[in-house]
């Protein structure tokens, strides 16, 4: 079960679930808990392209529903990103 809080990252147009590598690194001693993903036609998910709409919306509340499921997450803040750049 999550006892410390839990933040979903949103990654940017063009980026990946890679960014939060670099951010993960300090938040660990702050006892965070953080999750990434790719959405759907980003890094390494399926599909061909990003729409700005519904299925990514659907693919947030799919896995905020599995951290609630698999690991006991009650409480979720979103930290979400406009665009990426290197």
């Amino acid at each position: 079960m999550a006892t410390f809080p839990t933040v979903l990252y949103l990654h940017g147009n063009g980026g990946n679930k890679l960014e939060l590598l670099n951010i993960v690194k300090h938040a660990c001693e702050a006892n965070i808990n953080f999750c990434a993903f790719d959405f759907s036609g980003c890094g390494k998910s399926e599909g061909e392209f990003i729409t700005y709409g519904e299925p990514e919306v659907q693919d947030i509340a799919s896995v905020i529903r599995f951290l609630r499921d698999h690991f006991g997450v009650t409480n979720v803040s979103i930290w979400g990103r406009r665009y990426s750049h290197d």
